[in-house]
Formats: C-alpha cells, sequence, structure tokens
C-alpha cells in the first residue's frame, strides 16, 4: 500500500506486515511508517504511570511526548516519538509464531496510535450500512453482542465495514465518518451456533471462528457515515429498541473510546468527534432478543 511503508531488515517479517496492512485494507490520512528491528528488549525505565489494556499498556505525557507502547502478550514495544509520523517497534524474535502474533495482536495496536495524531481516533464498535443506506455505530464490549449481530446482519444483505476496529474522523463535508480495519467477522462457539454456520475460517490464537463479510452474504465497505449509534446488550426477551438522548450518547462513546484518556494534547479532538457523532446520529439501546434470528426480523425496522 503506497500510504504505509514498513522497514525491516528481516525480508519475511516486512513481507508479513505488508500483506497484513493490505488485508486490513486501512488507507490513512497521510503516509505513515513502522519501522522493526529484531532483538533483545532491555529494559526502558519510564516513570509515567501506564494506561492498561489487556494486550498491551501505553505510556504518554509529558516529559517528551512520545508515546511508549509495550506488548503483554506480544515481546514487543512501539516509540512513537511526537510529530513524528513512524513507529519505532523492537519486537524480541521474527520466528514464524512470534510474526503471527505480532500482526495479529500488536500491528493493529500500533496502527490505531499512528493514526491518533493524524485525527482519526479509536472507538470499540461495529460499522455497518443497511439495506436502506444508513451507516450504523454498535458500540460496546467485547460481550455485547457486536460481532454475533454483524454477522447475522452480513446474512441478510447488510454492508460491513468492520466487527471491531473503528475509526472516527471528519470528512470533506464535515460530517463524522467511520473507517474500519477489514478482517474476519469472529465469533465464538455460541455466535457460531446462533447462526447455525458450520463453516468458516477457524481463528485458535483468539478461540474464535471468522467469516469475510462476502462469505456471509453481504459485503464489505471502507467507511460509513453514521446515522445511527446503538449500544446493544444482551437479553432474555424480545429485541427492543429504546431511544436515547445526545447527552447519554456521548456519555456511552466516551465508556468504549478508552483511549481519549491518554494524551491530553489529542484528547480535545478526539472528545470533540464523540461529541459530534452523538449529534450527528440517532442514539438508542438496544436489548438483543432471540427474535432477531428469526427470518422475517429487520432491524432496520425497529428505530422509532
Amino acid at each position: 500500500m503506497a500510504d504505509w511503508q514498513v522497514v525491516s531488515a528481516h525480508p519475511d517479517l516486512r513481507i508479513r506486515i505488508l500483506e497484513a496492512l493490505e488485508r486490513g485494507r486501512l488507507v490513512p490520512p497521510a503516509p505513515l511508517t513502522i519501522s522493526v528491528v529484531v532483538g533483545p528488549l532491555p529494559p526502558a525505565p519510564d516513570a509515567r504511570s501506564p494506561f492498561v489494556q489487556p494486550a498491551f499498556e501505553v505510556r504518554t505525557g509529558p516529559p517528551d511526548h512520545s508515546v511508549v507502547i509495550t506488548g503483554t502478550t506480544v515481546p514487543a514495544r512501539a516509540t512513537i516519538a511526537p510529530g513524528c509520523r513512524q513507529a519505532d517497534v523492537e519486537l524480541a524474535a521474527a520466528d514464524d509464531s512470534s510474526i503471527e502474533d505480532f500482526v495479529a495482536l500488536f500491528l493493529p495496536v500500533v496502527v490505531t496510535f499512528l493514526l491518533r495524531p493524524e485525527g482519526w481516533h479509536h472507538v470499540h464498535a461495529a460499522g455497518l450500512r443497511d439495506p436502506t443506506g444508513r451507516g450504523w455505530v454498535l458500540a460496546g464490549n467485547a460481550h455485547a453482542g457486536k460481532s454475533t449481530t454483524t454477522a447475522l446482519l452480513a446474512t441478510r444483505g447488510w454492508a460491513v465495514c468492520t466487527d471491531d476496529l473503528a475509526f472516527l474522523h471528519r470528512g470533506s463535508d464535515g460530517r463524522v465518518r467511520l473507517a474500519g480495519w477489514r478482517g474476519d467477522i469472529a465469533l465464538r462457539n455460541g455466535g457460531r451456533d446462533l447462526l447455525q454456520r458450520t463453516d468458516g475460517t477457524p481463528l485458535p490464537r483468539r478461540g474464535k471462528t471468522g467469516w469475510t463479510p462476502e462469505a456471509l452474504g453481504g459485503e464489505w465497505v471502507a467507511e460509513i457515515t453514521p446515522d445511527v449509534v446503538a449500544f446493544p446488550t444482551v437479553g432474555d426477551g424480545p429485541t427492543r429498541v429504546c431511544p436515547i438522548s445526545s447527552l447519554d450518547a456521548l456519555k456511552a462513546l466516551i465508556r468504549w473510546s478508552a483511549l481519549v484518556t491518554t494524551d491530553p494534547r489529542l484528547a480535545e479532538n478526539h472528545l470533540a468527534l464523540l461529541t459530534a457523532l452523538a449529534r450527528q446520529a440517532q442514539s438508542c439501546t438496544v436489548q438483543l432478543g432471540n427474535d432477531l434470528f428469526e427470518p422475517t426480523f429487520r432491524l432496520e425496522d425497529c428505530l422509532p
């Protein structure tokens, strides 16, 4: 991809990273570079408090405002200097297993932090376009039903942008856009059973099974313009859609946009995007019920 540059003395590693970026089909707003060296990871003392996530921790802010990302499941460290469009990555090993883990678990994190200074900000959400042309954002945690719902809607002709790794940015018309990293829609066994699917690609490192949108009968789109923001939960009763205010939507969006807290210099822009999205879109909570899987059920018809 012309807008991603990868530098490494290890040809196989460089090729694997470029292939992963190509599969992701995420075109950044400016040329960005990922430079990777392989070798021991010596301690790098950093007195700044870490922002801890399940697969990584990040330190940023004063005194030098660099961003340092340290993998907790992958032995890797990435440093992004302020004002720099390059991530300098240290990877402990470059065998097949280490490269696969790096590409699957750490590379998307590096991409996320490279995009932030360019005005593209992460939100933990799925992005879709319904058959009427409306863009939907489904925001929530890993057990909110986003991926299962995304897979089901793909079987009903919805276009899928992403089921997990989403980035908000301003379009040329000033409206908020959502761009997605293309990846398999990944389901645990329970979601696969609800869809009554026996095919798919095993994803053993994630304990899931994956499908492309096309394999499910849908299509992939690089971006959507959000018209609906929905916060799903899994319930026992029928599917219910309840409108919420823009303020309540903003509060929920902040909850699912944790990186807004990691760098004060970028927080204002990130918060402004979330505020604009909450004002731009119709917002609601959705309690997902088993009727969602009935052949005649249409989620797009449930909006008040």
